[in-house]
């Protein structure tokens, strides 16, 4: 929670659609490359982390 308070969270993925991916909670976005570009001049900052494939999951509920 603390990466969404200072920052902005981004997700591009290929896996979720419709509900699941309003459930993530971040951004989603379609082009990296484009996010990253809109990124740096309404930050103000040209550090950006990129996390590919890893230990992050999104949590899904399920009934």
């Amino acid at each position: 929670m603390k990466p969404m308070r200072l920052g902005t969270v981004a997700l591009f993925t290929t896996g979720l659609a419709g509900d699941d991916r309003r459930l993530t909670g971040v951004t989603m976005i379609d082009d990296v490359a484009a996010a990253i570009e809109r990124s740096i001049p309404s930050s103000r900052d040209p550090a950006v982390a990129v996390i590919p494939e890893g230990p992050y999951v999104v949590l899904r509920y399920a009934t």
